[in-house]
């Protein structure tokens, strides 16, 4: 028992020891010298610029916006034990860079139809707000589980989706409402 004892508190002081300096490796190579990288084709050295970016706030203006899409589904295939998601992503691509938000909720069934609403709350900072637009990307999948023999047991799942729509990117503190249709 000693013996096994041992043997682990070694092992873990191996692990622990191996941590410790991958850390102060690189933490030392950020340290030494200018970035950069040495061709050796042509013997020149060519620096590596640094990301400003994560220490300097982002230029631009600040939109905070929620966008909701209003689903109605026609279920009239979907069993109905089955579990319906709404799904809703946007995304922008601004001088600073892509934006990305989005959300998923469960849909409420009645008989053969079902729907739901996906808000999605956004905070992004764009510089060209008012000439960006947004590619909002929908969909409804369903999941059910079933048994199979032996006491096992899988999904049955099924999937629609619709072209990305295209929106303007709204004013600040506003909500866009936006109404989409499935059958499944």
């Amino acid at each position: 028992m000693k013996t096994s004892k041992l043997i682990f508190v070694c092992f873990c002081l191996v692990g622990l020891t191996q941590l410790v300096w991958s850390q102060n490796n690189s933490a030392s190579a950020h340290r030494h010298g200018i970035s950069g990288y040495l061709d050796p084709h042509s013997r020149t050295f060519t620096t590596k610029a640094e990301n400003s970016r994560p220490n300097q706030p982002l230029a631009g203006t600040a939109i905070v916006f929620r966008e909701t899409f209003n689903f109605s589904i026609s279920a009239q295939d979907i069993p109905s034990n089955a579990v319906i998601f709404c799904d809703a992503s946007i995304s922008t691509n601004d001088t600073n860079g892509d934006w990305y938000d989005g959300n998923e909720i469960v849909a409420t069934r009645s008989g053969d139809s079902a729907s739901c609403s996906v808000p999605i709350l956004v905070r992004w900072t764009l510089v060209n707000p008012t000439t960006d637009t947004i590619d909002a990307r929908v969909n409804v999948y369903t999941e059910q589980g079933v048994s199979i023999g032996g006491g096992g047991w899988d999904y049955l799942e099924r999937y629609s989706d619709q072209p990305d729509i295209t929106l303007s990117v709204p004013a600040n503190d506003t909500t866009v409402t936006t109404g989409v249709s499935f059958t499944m």
